[in-house]
Protein backbone atom coordinates (compact mmCIF):
# COMPACT_ATOMS: atom_id res chain seq x y z
CA UNK A 1 0.00 0.00 0.00
CA UNK A 2 1.29 3.46 -0.82
CA UNK A 3 0.38 6.05 1.82
CA UNK A 4 -0.27 9.69 0.99
CA UNK A 5 -1.25 12.04 3.79
CA UNK A 6 -4.78 13.32 3.13
CA UNK A 7 -3.90 17.00 3.68
CA UNK A 8 -1.15 16.78 1.06
CA UNK A 9 -3.53 15.06 -1.34
CA UNK A 10 -6.05 17.91 -0.91
CA UNK A 11 -3.38 20.57 -1.49
CA UNK A 12 -2.22 18.78 -4.65
CA UNK A 13 -5.79 18.58 -5.95
CA UNK A 14 -5.81 14.76 -5.81
CA UNK A 15 -8.58 14.51 -3.20
CA UNK A 16 -11.42 16.55 -1.79
CA UNK A 17 -12.58 16.87 1.81
CA UNK A 18 -14.33 13.53 1.37
CA UNK A 19 -12.75 10.57 -0.37
CA UNK A 20 -12.73 6.78 -0.39
CA UNK A 21 -9.47 4.87 -0.10
CA UNK A 22 -9.66 1.34 -1.53
CA UNK A 23 -7.68 -1.02 0.71
CA UNK A 24 -7.34 -4.83 0.56
CA UNK A 25 -9.67 -5.14 3.60
CA UNK A 26 -12.33 -2.93 2.03
CA UNK A 27 -13.03 0.76 1.39
CA UNK A 28 -12.12 3.40 3.97
CA UNK A 29 -14.09 6.66 3.98
CA UNK A 30 -12.02 9.76 4.82
CA UNK A 31 -13.75 13.02 5.71
CA UNK A 32 -12.12 16.28 6.82
CA UNK A 33 -14.55 18.67 8.50
CA UNK A 34 -14.34 22.24 7.21
CA UNK A 35 -15.22 23.90 10.53
CA UNK A 36 -12.43 22.34 12.60
CA UNK A 37 -10.26 20.35 10.11
CA UNK A 38 -10.74 17.17 12.15
CA UNK A 39 -10.29 14.02 10.08
CA UNK A 40 -12.75 11.15 10.40
CA UNK A 41 -12.06 7.66 9.04
CA UNK A 42 -15.00 5.27 8.71
CA UNK A 43 -14.96 1.67 7.57
CA UNK A 44 -17.68 -0.91 7.19
CA UNK A 45 -16.96 -3.56 9.83
CA UNK A 46 -19.65 -6.04 8.83
CA UNK A 47 -22.28 -6.43 6.17
CA UNK A 48 -24.66 -9.36 6.09
CA UNK A 49 -28.14 -10.66 6.71
CA UNK A 50 -29.87 -12.98 9.14
CA UNK A 51 -32.50 -15.49 8.10
CA UNK A 52 -35.93 -14.80 9.58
Amino acid sequence: MRVWEHGAAVLEGCAGRNCTVDLPGGPLQIERKEEDSHVYMTELAYYGSLPL
